[in-house]
């Protein structure tokens, strides 16, 4: 033991030597590389890009003096052919537009050094906000654009998430850039799917509408943009209840190819008559789109909630709930293909929707595994039903607190920006999963759990169809043809398509019978 204290207290001794050693030395280390000889050197500070005939403030207070009791007298050359500057901060402005360079030259009575600094001087400004554009194309736009002189600002969203979830960054994106959107003289939104362009708008305008900020955007002044490769009629339909939101001059909808277009045009009254000269399709929608009919009803009765402000997200899986009820009940009742009723292939679909198909696919897993085996196991102990249900969704809650950790320390962005209400009611599931295996046994409960899937996943595949998705939104009034498509569904009394396989040996003996 007293070994053991004799060398603590030695090591101990040692440190208190060491450490001031260490730290004086640390202290006393010799300049760095470029610090021995130092010298005079000039340094611009100034914004990279200015719109014409705008002030911008060039700055040399960052320069280096190695001679710290004499003055630095600046100079400064624009490259426009106007007349020198002299001082440390000047304001300049240009009036022609183009890239100049700029000279700072500084001289401190012994020695002078100059440094340049590249200036892009543009004559509008463009946004360009997009998911799952093309990079190619986004690049030669943005050279086509400096070409003409103009600043074109590409705000790109690289990530792959479910549409809702792209709407919603989107949203945010154009929140967080209101500053480059309220100068812009066009803003062009450019999705793999419009609707996101569409909804994202109208999000971000209900959230303009109800900030009680100071930097509160005023949209009536401003021209939008849709680049869309989908049908432009049927979008025509959906963006009049953007426009409603929105209540800015116009929302046009174009086609890719009419992108440098809009880029070169001067003016909204020029880009419509580029575009009808060039023969580009496109669609105006405007003051004049939102007359009411009696064919476009219920379409009117949509743009009115939206500009109420019921989210796109919840009116979207509105109008899809129906739909996605009227194909389970042909995969039912026509082609004979067994669920586990209405409720839970319902309720996949809308997951697959909200979370993903392969997100919900997790969670529906984590379920059924840790379900099972959380019954199993404590069936031994005969608890009653509810308080047995109970403690299996606590432990499925608790395998999913683990599951998102997991995703966190493998850096699974998509899996932890997940909607966390629609995960919640994926995992509640679990008590009509536990109630199918107790009551059919699992093989059985396993087979119906499959074909429940197989039909919700056909059924988000349709509604993942753009053409499709489009339809129901533009044309809501739709619906109301789904419900005599159930009443024909109900009435049906004929065999089933999976019928007709199942008994085709014995509607041939038969046939045989009778001839």
């Amino acid at each position: 033991m007293r070994i053991y204290t004799r060398t603590i207290v030695a090591f101990l001794a040692c440190l208190s030597f060491v450490l001031p050693v260490m730290a004086q030395e640390e202290v006393t280390l010799g300049p760095e590389v470029g610090e021995e000889n130092p010298v005079l050197s000039a340094v611009i500070r100034s914004a990279d890009k200015v719109e014409v005939g705008k002030n911008i403030i060039f700055d040399s207070s960052q320069s280096f003096n190695p001679l710290p009791d004499t003055e630095i007298k600046s100079s400064w050359n624009f490259g426009d052919n106007s007349r020198l500057e002299q001082g440390s901060e000047v304001v300049h402005s240009f009036s022609q537009p183009g890239t100049y360079t700029v000279q700072l030259t500084i001289n401190n009575s012994e020695e002078a050094a100059t440094t340049e600094k590249t200036i892009f001087v543009y004559e509008k400004l463009l946004v360009l906000f997009t998911y799952g554009a093309d990079t190619e194309e986004l690049e030669k736009a943005y050279k086509y654009a400096a070409e003409k002189n103009i600043l074109l600002k590409i705000f790109d969203d690289k990530s792959s998430v479910s549409d809702l979830e792209a709407t919603r960054n989107l949203a945010k994106s154009l929140s967080a850039n209101k500053e480059d959107l309220g100068k812009a003289g066009l803003v062009m939104l450019w999705s793999k799917r419009a609707n996101i362009s569409l909804n994202a708008l109208a999000d971000f305008a209900k959230a303009e509408r109800e900030s009680n900020k100071d930097d509160k955007l005023n949209l009536s002044q401003k021209s939008f943009a849709i680049i869309s490769a989908e049908n432009l009629n049927i979008l025509s339909r959906i963006a009049k209840g953007t426009y409603s939101v929105l209540d800015s001059k116009h929302i046009l909808l174009v086609r890719q190819e009419a992108l440098f277009t809009m880029i070169e045009s001067i003016n909204e009254t020029e880009l419509i008559g580029n575009l009808h000269n060039l023969g580009y399709e496109f669609k105006l929608v405007d003051e004049k789109s939102l007359r009411v009919g009696i064919l476009n009803l219920m379409s009117s009765l949509v743009n009115y909630l939206r500009n109420s402000g019921v989210s796109s997200e919840t009116l979207f899986l509105i109008l899809m709930l129906p739909v996605i009820a009227t194909l389970i009940s042909i995969a039912r009742q026509f082609l004979g293909v067994t669920t586990m009723g209405i409720y839970i292939p319902t309720i996949l679909t809308l997951s697959f929707v909200s979370l993903g198909l392969t997100n919900t696919l997790i969670v529906l897993t984590l379920v059924w595994v840790v379900g099972t085996l959380t019954r199993m196991f404590f069936k031994r102990y005969r608890l009653m039903y509810v308080p047995r249900i109970a403690i299996i969704i606590t432990i499925t809650s608790l395998a999913f607190i683990l599951l998102m950790y997991v995703g966190s320390f493998l850096q699974l962005t998509s899996f932890l920006q997940i909607s966390i209400i629609p995960a919640l009611i994926v995992m509640v599931l679990v008590e009509q999963i536990l109630t199918l295996q107790m009551e059919r046994g699992m093989k059985a409960a396993t087979f119906l759990m499959i074909e429940t899937l197989l039909v919700s996943m056909v059924s988000f595949a349709l509604l993942s169809l753009p053409s499709f998705q489009n339809l129901i939104i533009g044309y809501p009034e739709l619906i109301i043809v789904l419900i005599l498509i159930n009443v024909f569904l109900g009435r049906w009394s004929g065999l089933r398509i999976s019928e007709l396989f199942r008994f085709r040996r014995l509607l041939d003996e038969v046939e045989h019978a009778e001839e």
